[in-house]
């Protein structure tokens, strides 16, 4: 073989296509979940700061207790860290693309 024919030639941009077509599903995915994780940092965030009310109503003796503790366990677990998806280098169908017909 001395070069792509003219049917792989269209197969290799079909699956361009095909990747680009992907790449935006993906990116799109990507971008509705970094949203998502927005609310919930967002609703974690408030139960935080509720309980941080609350445990700020306790006195030192119950903050210093075996319940005092707990509730502070508990609510460390509140605070967990959501960071944002990076979005992935897909750059597949441009380095398809780049590949040479011939030699």
């Amino acid at each position: 073989m001395n070069k792509l024919t003219i049917a792989q030639q269209n197969e290799r941009l079909r699956i361009q296509a095909l990747l680009n077509q992907k790449k935006e599903a993906v990116e799109a995915a990507i971008e509705a979940y970094n949203e998502a994780l927005v609310e919930a940092e967002s609703f974690c965030s408030d139960i935080a700061e509720r309980m941080s009310d609350y445990q700020g109503e306790r006195s030192d003796s119950w903050l210093e207790s075996e319940k005092g503790d707990a509730y502070q366990g508990w609510m460390d677990e509140w605070t967990p860290d959501f960071s944002e998806l990076d979005m992935p280098d897909m750059e597949h169908a441009e380095t398809l693309a780049d590949l040479p017909e011939a030699p």
